[in-house]
């Protein structure tokens, strides 16, 4: 486990090293110019981890499972505003318009296709850099907010590869966003009186006989000692 340095005996904050994250080299496909991206992950002078990358926390929590042998299995859903990119001091947050113009009256359908249509060039270029960046996304529905979206990605048996791929998928929906001059927000409350959003994460548990420690005899209800977090 990284230890926190002694900053009273440390004669001055040393800079970081931030090294490439191998496999997530990747394109930028909404900006003009080629482009790419690459996670960095940041270490000490002696190449272990470094204690406050978030990373490196994860990691070393996974290592815990890991002597368990257990594999949890994540996946999240991030639920985001698109809204004008044109904002003042009097209007600071308002939705973008639609051919209807319903959304400045706070009217909103949710899990309305018809919506979703409304931006369908902005939906499909995300799912397009999703797939040229490695991150599997998979449903996108119309939320109950005025301009409010959701995109849930799929699990998968690595939880720090979950956390990366929502780390990317919001780069991703702001830059194409921008790409078709309009803003995103992940912010939980950008509206006082409208729906707040949130990052939904979801999980199992796999033994090592790849069996989900919270099923019990009786189904996904019947294991209490699962529930309670005892696992032997």
């Amino acid at each position: 486990m990284s230890t926190p340095p002694d900053w009273r005996r440390e004669p001055a904050i040393p800079d970081g090293l931030c090294l490439p994250v191998p496999g997530t080299l990747s394109r930028v496909t909404w900006l003009n110019r080629p482009t790419a991206q690459v996670l960095l992950s940041m270490k000490n002078p002696d190449g272990t981890g470094f204690y406050s990358d978030p990373r490196q926390t994860l990691t070393e929590v996974m290592q815990r499972f890991a002597k368990l042998k257990l594999t949890p299995v994540v996946a999240t859903e991030l639920e985001f505003y698109l809204i004008d990119p044109i904002r003042s001091a009097l209007d600071p947050v308002r939705p973008p318009n639609t051919r209807e113009g319903r959304w400045h009256t706070g009217q909103t359908q949710v899990l309305s296709i018809s919506e979703l249509q409304d931006f369908e060039h902005v939906f499909h270029e995300i799912a397009t850099a999703c797939r040229a960046q490695g991150v599997p996304a998979d449903t996108t529905l119309r939320e109950n907010g005025p301009g409010q979206y959701e995109i849930n990605l799929n699990h998968v048996p690595d939880a720090l590869k979950a956390a990366d791929y929502a780390v990317l998928l919001k780069r991703i929906v702001k830059g194409v966003a921008r790409r078709h001059d309009l803003d995103a927000t992940f912010m939980a409350k950008p509206y006082g009186t409208q729906a707040g959003s949130g990052m939904h994460v979801h999980f199992s548990i796999l033994d090592e006989d790849g069996r989900n420690i919270f099923v019990g005899e009786d189904g996904p209800a019947g294991n209490a000692d699962a529930r309670g977090g005892r696992t032997s």
